[in-house]
């Protein structure tokens, strides 16, 4: 039976024999020592009791001060005391010896604090040990004599016998608490604290009839035997000082081996040991095991913004928050940056791990307090199960980071591993080469959909928007093959491909006797490609279309995946005076400061909140900001996901400049798009359609 799987009252039922032992032996000691002290008077004769009290003080000293030492690796102790009692035990009797022992028992574990019945054992084990010794010696020598010499050579074989009698009721004794303490082998512990421990013990007993007889010659000879013991005390002090750091300091540094220093997290070393002993556990009982790899959200984003020290601030604070929403058995550990990973070692189906992620996600919904500011934080969670998607560790990891990645490209916080989101996957390799094939063979077409002026109707500027004719699958939106590109190094050449097929088109239109100007979204990795302006360059010479005709839109997290080279590129396409604009605004955490740094031209609005602003107060005063911002910093303003009249009286009113959404028109081809325009004149007839 497992310990974690014990009932308190299965506790309790195994902790029975102990308690009875226990009491038994605190029973029969404290008898024994009754018995003794009231029928045994110490021997006085002729002898001073400063001798007396000197051995008694030696015995509690003895007790209070033991001497340390490692034992196996682990430290133990011994003390010297029964050195003194025995003594006492030879020259003046039991009683005497019984009521030193016991007394220092009692005071030095009163003085570390132990529990009642431990005290109480402690002190009946030493009155049961000194008893059997006393017997012994009664029945062979009669000691202790009333006479000098107390013993003679002739009685130094029983004298020898009764300390081993004390040695090994001692060790038996307490071996056996011990063993029914811990539930183990009572013979087996025996065995282990008979080989370790007797051969000690033993020499210190020893010492008993030697200090007694430095004592009758001198008491104060007995200083001289005291020296050495003192010694050997202050070099096992240190010496178990010198064990106690050394071994601290190798627990730090084990800590810190499998720890990560900055949340105090299980790393990644650890977690992959726990992975492994989990799926060896998981195998051998029968159930499943989750893995999870969770991802911060523009957490890059709090790092630039605030620097690192807000950003390791925020990192600490999540991984509390982490720690108190999972089990005391589940395991959660920071593998670098803003990637954590957790463990469930037991689930009963992926339900079960799907619930757990969701509470994770909620453990950070709560904004945090960094800086004096109120922070957001959102995680993707990617979640792999054994066996059900691997049977070893390194597919499990490797999985739990692909579902991981696929959470980022979804709709919700979380993603369970499947087939189809995996690169490696026989699909999904098929689909790469497929996308390859199309980017090469110009299966990818563009659909146009326009942006209208508010305030004349008139579309001056259209979006180009990818299309995969797939030979199987038929029309595939960019959200079906965009992060397939962007994973498997194609986002350049599809970047490159819509690029020129745009200025083409726009090229084509200005050969028709149309106006346009033509926005083109680019990637996080096409941001960061330094080859990018002078590859538009090419282009706009190619197609001889001016810069002004292009517009290039990017999103505030692109900006922000590596701020100093976005600049570069950003600040090199603008000097070509091609226009850029931030999609998506009021949905990431540009400052004003960093936006001010910019070379923008445009700011578009996302369309989770122009969609609700004629329903929604909260929105309509943001969109209402955000217009009033871009018009202060001189920026045009476009508001997207525009789909009924409401919607776009309601932004005119604002002062908003662009509106773009199925109010007025779907994406189309170019040849329905030149048909729809010249047709009007480039002149929107409102409303063009209705929702």
């Amino acid at each position: 039976m497992r310990e974690e799987r014990l009932t308190p009252a299965d506790r309790t039922r195994m902790h029975i024999p102990a308690r009875r032992y226990n009491a038994l032996i605190i029973a029969a000691g404290f008898g024994v020592f009754g018995v003794l002290t009231l029928t045994n008077a110490p021997l006085w004769d002729h002898r001073s009791p400063l001798e007396l009290w000197v051995l008694a003080g030696l015995v509690i000293a003895g007790e209070m001060l033991p001497i340390r030492y490692t034992r196996n690796g682990e430290m133990s102790e011994v003390v010297t005391s029964t050195t003194f009692s025995f003594a006492l035990l030879l020259s003046w009797g039991i009683a005497p010896a019984l009521l030193a022992q016991v007394t220092a028992s009692l005071v030095a574990d009163l003085a570390r604090r132990k529990s009642w019945w431990k005290t109480a054992f402690n002190a009946a084990q030493y009155a049961i040990c000194l008893g059997a010794a006393h017997v012994v010696l009664q029945l062979t020598t009669g000691i202790p004599r009333a006479i000098s010499p107390h013993f003679l050579p002739r009685d130094l074989p029983f004298v020898i016998l009764a300390m081993v009698a004390l040695l090994v009721l001692n060790l038996v004794v307490t071996g056996v608490g011990m063993a029914l303490h811990h539930h183990r082998s009572i013979t087996g512990f025996l065995r282990d604290d008979l080989s370790s421990s007797l051969f000690g013990d033993g020499v210190l007993l020893l010492l008993s009839p030697v200090s007694l007889i430095v004592a009758e010659v001198d008491l104060w000879f007995l200083l001289l035997l005291l020296v050495p013991l003192a010694g050997v005390y202050i070099l096992t002090h240190e010496n178990s000082k010198l064990v106690a750091r050394l071994r601290r300091q190798a627990d730090q540094n084990r800590h810190q081996a499998l720890h990560d220093p900055l949340t105090n997290l299980p790393n990644r070393t650890l977690l992959q040991d726990r992975i492994q002993q989990g799926i060896f556990r998981a195998e051998r009982d029968g159930h499943r095991l989750a893995l999870m790899m969770m991802d911060l959200d523009r957490f890059k984003e709090v790092n630039d913004a605030l620097g690192h020290h807000s950003g390791d601030v925020l990192l600490k604070q999540i991984a509390k928050r982490l720690r108190r929403a999972l089990r005391q058995s589940d395991t959660v550990a920071r593998l670098g940056g803003d990637e954590f990973a957790v463990l469930l070692p037991h689930v009963t189906d992926p339900s079960a791990a799907i619930a757990i992620a969701e509470k994770l996600a909620e453990s950070l919904r709560e904004p945090f307090a960094i800086s004096e500011l109120s922070l957001e934080a959102r995680g993707s969670i990617g979640i792999a199960l054994y066996p059900d998607h691997a049977s070893d560790m390194g597919p499990l990891v490797q999985r739990a980071d692909v579902a991981m990645y696929a959470a980022k490209n979804g709709p919700r916080s979380w993603e369970l591993y499947a087939t189809e989101q995996d690169q490696q996957s026989p699909g999904r390799l098929a689909l790469v080469a497929q996308l390859r094939h199309a980017i090469d063979h110009e299966e990818l077409v563009l659909h146009y959909q326009p942006k209208g002026e508010l305030s004349s109707h008139r579309v001056k500027s259209v979006e180009a928007l990818a299309r995969w004719r797939h030979p199987r699958n038929g029309i595939m939106l960019p959200d079906d093959f965009i992060p397939l590109a962007e994973h498997t190094g194609l986002i350049r050449p599809l970047t490159l491909y819509a690029l020129n097929s745009a200025l083409k088109q726009c090229r084509a239109w200005e050969e028709q006797g149309l106006d346009l100007n033509v926005a083109v979204n680019l990637s996080p990795q096409s941001l960061l490609d330094l080859q990018l302006p002078e590859e538009v360059q090419g282009l706009l010479e190619r197609w001889k279309v001016p810069a002004t005709r292009l517009k290039l839109e990017i999103t505030e997290s692109s900006i922000m995946a590596d701020p100093m080279r976005a600049m570069r590129v950003l600040n090199e396409l603008s000097g070509m005076g091609i226009g850029v604009s931030i999609d998506d605004f009021g949905t990431g955490y540009t400052s004003l400061a960093y936006l001010k740094r910019l070379p923008i031209d445009e700011i578009k609005i996302d369309k989770s909140l122009v969609s609700h602003i004629t329903t929604n107060q909260s929105d309509d005063v943001i969109v209402r900001s955000i217009v009033e911002l871009g018009r202060n910093l001189g920026l045009e303003v476009v508001a997207e996901g525009v789909e009924d009249k409401a919607t776009w009286d309601r932004l005119a009113t604002f002062g908003c400049d662009t509106a773009q959404g199925y109010y007025l028109a779907d994406p189309m081809t170019p040849n329905e798009l030149a048909s729809w325009l010249q047709g009007a004149g480039q002149q929107i007839q409102i409303p063009f359609r209705t929702i």
